[in-house]
């Protein structure tokens, strides 16, 4: 896994462009939000999904704690802001669809060739922190190995009974 280090202001260390951002968690049952942060000719972005087909792409609003890049090269992270842009554009607004959905798989292909969505049937899809997964991955990076992650966890049940929820009333 790639070093990431904490900052209030991304992009203040000279030479980087790329963050990843959390915000939440901060009482009890709290949920958090992961998305991408990055900076381009045009300022600093932030882009990440929101929920089920509703990817958010705007100017970076500091609501968030960052944490930048130390082990990618500066060149392959202006490489990977310019990627989180084009991608955005790809995916973004009406045509939007992003399934939002706590059932991840690794080996599954989420973004094709031209950094659209693909929808990998019933049950597919993404959250927050698996869009982000899925988006480095399908640039070549890889944060994280899935497989070490715990499995069959109680607290992990329960967001996922209660997500379920949620997508049936929206």
């Amino acid at each position: 896994m790639e070093k990431l280090v904490s900052t209030d202001l991304p992009f203040s260390s000279s030479g980087k462009s790329l963050a990843l951002a959390i915000n939440g968690g901060s009482r009890v049952n709290d949920l958090r939000h992961l998305s991408f942060v990055y900076k381009t000719f045009n300022g600093v972005k932030q882009l990440h999904l929101g929920f089920h087909r509703d990817l958010r792409w705007h100017d970076w609003r500091g609501k968030y704690h960052c944490y930048e890049f130390n082990g990618i090269d500066p060149i392959v992270q202006e490489t990977f802001a310019e990627y989180l842009e084009a991608l955005a554009a790809a995916n973004f607004g009406e045509e939007c669809n992003i399934s939002y959905s706590g059932v991840y798989e690794d080996d599954l292909r989420y973004f094709d060739g031209d950094m659209k969505y693909v929808d990998n049937g019933l049950g597919s899809g993404l959250t927050c922190a698996t869009f982000v997964l899925a988006v480095m991955k399908a640039f070549g990076l890889q944060l994280v190995r899935a497989e070490s992650w715990p499995r069959d966890r109680e607290q992990d049940r329960r967001w996922l009974d209660w997500i379920l929820g949620e997508l049936r009333r929206s």
